[in-house]
């Protein structure tokens, strides 16, 4: 067969010229690749996430129980003796309590040791439990009720 060219082709000649089609972008393709070449790195970011997010969790614990610890510190510096007895100076000679006061002190301070030790377990040794609980219910549990929620042994206010 010849064209207007006079060059002689047949369609079934592997050596004639024809025109190239062009390629198709494999775009999906190429997406694939890439976020299966970047999996490693995604894992990477979504475990530092995760972390960045306990470790916020534990902060705020940790900022929760020692408010906590503050708010009873101040408490037991508003506690005045009940009974102040003076001498001929005019000076107290002796100060007493009214047993439910001294109850108020006891337990204050019992409170503060709890959170003290929970904050130094959590700090020290990695472990978040106690911290957790009182950061949870804002209080610490009184020993005879544990399993009562409810019970509170001092609340913080606010």
């Amino acid at each position: 067969m010849e064209n207007k060219d006079n060059v002689t082709t047949t369609a079934a000649d592997p050596a004639a010229p024809t025109p190239e089609t062009p390629k198709k972008l494999d775009l999906k393709g190429k997406l694939a690749s890439f976020i299966t070449d970047k999996n490693s790195e995604v894992a990477g970011k979504v475990i530092e996430n995760l972390a960045k997010d306990i470790l916020k969790n534990r902060e705020d614990m940790l900022v929760k129980c020692y408010k906590l610890w503050e708010q009873m510190e101040k408490d037991l510096s508003k506690i005045k003796p009940d009974i102040l007895e003076y001498g001929r100076d005019g000076k107290v000679s002796k100060e007493a309590y009214k047993p439910e006061t001294i109850k108020r002190i006891e337990k204050l301070e019992k409170d503060m040791g709890k959170i003290d030790r929970a904050m130094e377990q959590a700090i020290n040794k990695c472990n978040y439990a106690e911290v957790e609980k009182i950061a949870k219910n804002g209080k610490v549990a009184d020993e005879d009720s544990q399993n009562d929620p409810n019970v509170s042994a001092s609340v913080i206010k606010g």
